[in-house]
């Protein structure tokens, strides 16, 4: 009985903090860059170097050699490498006046995913809890093309959607200045989130 309590007092407090940020919806448009590394992927690896792009940072961890195979006829030894990949993260202001405070909104991951010349740029998006995740995740690059995906789990960081980018999307997202991430909160209508794109371009050729 008290662990159903609890689990019901949780689940209140979460439908609690969803509607005040539906109805304080406004005020997410007063977007702010949080930390580089607020609302990232969890990770164990330690970082290595963050080098700004504009409005992305590059981020490089540094990934332990794997230990060696005992059945292994090739006894040469792992060496250490290193995996990169951009990040931004925006946050929103929720209330107003002494009741205003900061929530990470978004965050977005650029990372290399594939082998060799097969490489190629995946942008993972961490949404808010209290999203619908049955509803479309929609990406949709100025003067480019739009992109529309599905979530498929939500982590610590939020609830993941990923979108494999092909040369031409990759290419609009160079030229572009912002893109607009649509998704829905339960229960609520649409709404839009202004992703900045500058230093993009240098930044991806940075992953590579």
């Amino acid at each position: 009985m008290k662990i159903e309590k609890v689990a019901f007092c949780v689940l209140t407090t979460a439908m609690l903090l969803m509607v005040t940020v539906l109805h304080h919806a406004p005020a997410m448009a007063q977007v702010k860059k949080e930390s580089p590394k607020a609302g990232a992927a969890p990770s164990a690896q330690q970082p290595a170097s963050n080098k700004k792009f504009g409005d992305w940072t590059l981020i490089c961890e540094n990934v332990p050699a794997a230990a060696p195979d005992p059945k292994a006829k090739d006894k040469k030894a792992a060496v250490p490498t290193q995996e990169c990949f951009l990040n931004q993260t925006l946050a929103s202001q929720v209330g107003e006046g002494e009741q205003a405070r900061q929530g990470r909104l978004l965050t977005a991951n650029i990372s290399m995913a594939g082998q060799d010349k097969e490489r190629k740029p995946l942008l993972i998006l961490f949404l808010p809890f209290g999203v619908a995740i049955q509803q479309e995740v929609g990406v949709d690059i100025e003067n480019g093309p739009q992109l529309k995906g599905k979530m498929d789990t939500c982590l610590q960081a939020g609830c993941r959607a990923a979108f494999l980018l092909d040369d031409n999307t990759v290419a609009a997202l160079k030229q572009a200045k912002t893109a607009r991430i649509g998704f829905a909160p339960v229960g609520g209508n649409a709404v839009g989130v202004t992703l900045p794109l500058a230093g993009l371009a240098e930044g991806i050729a940075g992953l590579k």
